[in-house]
């Protein structure tokens, strides 16, 4: 019994000596790799691992990856800092508050696109929901059957103009046959009815929605007129143009559900704020903020260039011009041409007084 309980004894020292040693030899290979980091490197590296709430840490491992270029641990943060932003983008699902949350811990993260993405979609459903509750308010005059119509034409105008926002923002062969552009582009420009017509130099589709806004209590009808136009050169696609008599103020009735007063500078303020939500939401995919975003200038409301190409949403300046926006080709570092911001003479002359 002695011999066994002194053997017992002698088994446990080993096993204690042996995990001593292991974390004595982990603990000198830590400290070896804090001592050949720089004190930035090894500060920016605690602040990440300290973090108490992971809004905290995913904050820290932004700024460590932006502050340390060369940094002892980027590849680990950066491997942390992807498969955490995954998580909490997908945990966040339609929360605004988590998503605003993300990208205020990590601004330009691997996922903050998404993120940015997610956001403005939201908002736009918000608003379209907002103004379809406002339906209500028309009056006793108007049935829910003519309120179900009328909110289908201005989810109708929003989603065309929407789509073709998106399509010309994906455009990135120039100056080849149109037959070449992408397929879902040549299907609603020249198949879908009205179909596109085209000239030496240039094609031009046509559009006319009806849709219907409540003023003074009662169903007021509007018209949204615009036109999707191709620029040619020797038969090669030079440009492509989004333009329409008041675009802005169609785009932001059909989302505010509020009349927009042409001879009112506060109306038409708001008026291209919203249009130029609408607009970043739906190039958003093709043209993203993070690579794209361009400081607008002037009359221009939303500019991105990025990936062989430029776009501009350009406010009319005068009755005679028009809201449009301009896709075109584009390289790094040149210059923006200066009649691309010359007023736009309107295809639809005003209508005569009566």
């Amino acid at each position: 019994m002695t011999r066994r309980a002194g053997s017992s004894r002698v088994a446990a020292q080993l096993v204690a000596s042996l995990l001593l040693l292991g974390s004595l030899q982990l603990g000198c290979g830590e400290i070896w790799r804090r001592s050949a980091a720089s004190v930035p490197d090894y500060e920016a590296y605690s602040a990440y691992r300290g973090g108490r709430t992971l809004e905290q840490r995913m904050r820290a491992a932004h700024t460590y990856m932006k502050t340390q270029p060369q940094g002892r641990w980027r590849g680990e943060v950066r491997a942390w800092l992807s498969e955490a932003e995954r998580r909490y983008l997908w945990a966040a699902g339609h929360d605004r508050k988590a998503l605003r949350a993300l990208l205020s811990a990590s601004p330009e993260g691997p996922h903050a696109d998404l993120a940015r993405a997610r956001l403005a979609l939201l908002s736009e459903e918000r608003a379209l929901h907002d103004a379809e509750q406002r339906d209500f308010e028309f009056g006793a005059r108007v049935t829910f059957a003519e309120l179900d119509r009328a909110a289908e034409a201005r989810r109708g105008v929003l989603m065309d103009l929407r789509g073709w926002l998106a399509l010309l923002a994906r455009i990135e062969r120039w100056h080849g046959r149109t037959h070449e552009l992408p397929h879902d582009f040549i299907y609603e420009y020249r198949l879908e009815e009205p179909a596109a017509r085209c000239g030496p130099t240039q094609c031009r589709k046509s559009l006319a929605i009806e849709y219907a806004i409540p003023e003074n209590k009662r169903s007021s009808g509007r018209v949204a007129i615009y036109d999707v136009i191709l620029d040619l050169d020797g038969g090669g696609v030079v440009g492509a143009t989004l333009t329409g008599p008041q675009l802005f103020d169609r785009l932001a009735e059909c989302m505010d559900l509020a009349p927009v007063a042409v001879t009112h500078t506060q109306s038409r303020v708001e008026a291209i704020g919203r249009a130029a939500q609408l607009i970043t939401a739906a190039v958003e995919a093709a043209m993203p903020a993070a690579e794209c975003a361009r400081q607008p200038v002037g009359q221009v409301i939303v500019e991105r260039a990025c990936r062989g190409r430029r776009l501009r949403a350009i406010a009319a300046v005068g009755e005679s011009d028009e809201d449009r926006v301009v896709v075109e080709p584009w390289a790094e570092g040149s210059e923006l041409p200066s009649q691309a911001l010359r007023p736009a003479l309107s295809a639809h002359p005003p209508p005569a007084s009566p």
